[in-house]
């Protein structure tokens, strides 16, 4: 049995799933949008770093609102590339799948079950 590791956003799919997320969620919000653009020119200057621009749109979108049920209704929207058939061919073959990630663990294991998934976890204060 052999371990493959595989990467998520732009491995496993041709973009950045949680950008993705962040866009779906503020779509027809004109003022998060402005926002977002704002936090990503930051980010893209390096005034602020990726992590801080995320965690800032995670705690935006997410306040008050279940982010599993958001997470999942996502996840059903993601589209996976060819990639995604040597993953399953691996697994297959009884190898350990590994998929690293900074996307949220939450819609990671939903896409993968039968993976093992290192990915964002976050908690809310407050």
């Amino acid at each position: 049995m052999k371990t493959i590791v595989f990467d998520f956003d732009k491995t496993l799919t041709n973009y950045d799933t949680l950008t993705e997320f962040f866009h779906r969620q503020i779509k027809n919000n004109l003022f998060i949008e402005l926002f977002y653009f704002v936090l990503k020119c930051f980010s893209k200057l390096g005034i602020i770093s990726v992590k801080k621009e995320k965690e800032i749109m995670l705690s935006k979108i997410l306040k008050n609102k279940d982010d599993e049920q958001l997470f999942t209704s996502f996840s059903k929207t993601i589209k996976l590339n060819e990639i995604e058939k040597k993953l399953q061919e691996h697994l297959s073959s009884g190898n350990k799948v590994i998929i690293l990630s900074a996307s949220p663990e939450i819609y990671l294991r939903l896409l993968f079950p039968d993976c093992c998934i290192l990915g964002l976890r976050f908690k809310r204060k407050n």
